[in-house]
């Protein structure tokens, strides 16, 4: 008899807090949808743009790391882009959660749908460059070459046709 009195107050205890944790505000939700992408692709669009810099300020011979890194930061370019323009070129009536709350968007289905494909474009291709990397660094650890500076060393014509 206890226990069944234990068991009802839980059960109350429980259906009156479920209302009141899923009412939270969604004006709440919607900025953090909307903030929460912005520091990391900021970040990432800095480092980026940084190393293009670098190695486009690099006169001499380029290698086969530097055509790498190069690519791949060229492909984060994009999408960190497409991710820092967040919920922006969303259309305005695109809901976030089903509450209702809606995304701050200012743009259409075509917008959308062009961050979409650079989104993952870029993390595609930033995928493939990374694993043309790692193949690079086992090659140079198995093969114990030094870096190139030459556009035909066995690095470049085993891992750039891939590209």
């Amino acid at each position: 008899m206890r226990h069944t009195a234990m068991l009802t107050t839980t059960t109350t205890t429980i259906t009156t807090l479920a209302p009141t944790s899923s009412t939270s505000s969604p004006g709440v939700q919607t900025i953090l949808a909307f903030a929460v992408p912005l520091i990391p692709s900021t970040l990432s669009l800095f480092g980026s743009v940084a190393i293009v810099y670098i190695l486009l300020r690099k006169r001499k011979g380029r290698t086969t790391l530097d055509r790498l890194m190069m690519g791949m930061s060229g492909m984060d370019i994009c999408s960190s882009t497409a991710t820092l323009l967040s919920t922006l070129p969303s259309p305005a009536d695109t809901p976030i959660d089903r509450t209702g709350a809606l995304f701050p968007g200012y743009g259409t289905t075509g917008t959308c749908t062009a961050q979409g494909f650079f989104l993952y474009f870029g993390q595609m291709g930033t995928t493939i460059y990374y694993c043309m990397l790692s193949i690079y660094f086992v090659l140079t650890v198995t093969r114990k070459q030094k870096r190139s500076n030459n556009a035909t060393s066995s690095m470049a014509t085993v891992i750039e046709p891939w590209l």
